[in-house]
């Protein structure tokens, strides 16, 4: 593997361990949050439930973007979008609000799964793709123990649950800024998706 598709490995082992990290937090403050706003068991249920309502109902129209606008297009909108939500939630003055910020995260995250595989279908040769999946997959396993290493000490140490939580997801936006520009420099995402295309078939073929 070249030192081009290992950065690529690196970004999406790294934006899946942040996906799985974001839309578990929840977890860590969920009994603060019901006591907060007297809900019941069923209301927090609901409360926990509504990231996936939003993300099974969008996974398929955003493969649908995705193979219209292309993958960095796709993922760099649900990066910017998952990160405000998230950080929404944690200022959320009521249960419908954050119901509300709930469904959008769960509609944003839902751009990790289509994206990052085109992306591993049109970068990476059969050779590799068993190692590539494994990396991938890789960042949804280290999800949970990371968010509970990282949220749980957050909130003991800043005494607030859902101040914690707010503190803890900022770290994603100038990541991937930073990451952004380091993308750029490397041309990982220079070429148009035709061309991507073509050299994806042909490494196929060579490997084949």
């Amino acid at each position: 593997m070249n030192y081009r598709r290992g950065w690529i490995c690196v970004f999406l082992f790294t934006l899946t361990l942040i996906n799985y990290t974001d839309r578990m937090a929840l977890s860590v403050s969920a009994k603060p949050i019901a006591a907060e706003f007297g809900l019941s068991s069923v209301e927090m249920g609901y409360l926990l439930s509504s990231f996936l309502w939003a993300y099974v109902l969008c996974l398929i129209p955003v493969g649908l973007l995705v193979d219209r606008l292309g993958s960095k297009t796709v993922n760099a909108a649900g990066i910017a979008l998952w990160s405000v939500a998230t950080v929404c939630t944690g200022f959320a003055p009521s249960y419908l609000v954050m119901l509300l910020t709930r469904m959008v995260m769960g509609m944003s995250e839902s751009t990790n799964w289509p994206a990052s595989n085109r992306v591993i279908r049109e970068w990476f040769p059969a050779s590799e793709l068993g190692l590539v999946n494994g990396i991938f997959g890789a960042g949804a396993a280290s999800g949970l123990p990371t968010m509970h290493l990282t949220m749980e000490r957050l909130a003991s140490g800043a005494g607030d649950q859902r101040f914690a939580w707010q503190r803890g997801d900022t770290f994603s936006v100038p990541f991937w800024t930073r990451f952004e520009h380091a993308a750029a420099d490397a041309q990982l995402f220079s070429m148009s998706d035709e061309p991507l295309m073509r050299f994806s078939r042909f490494y196929r073929f060579q490997a084949d």
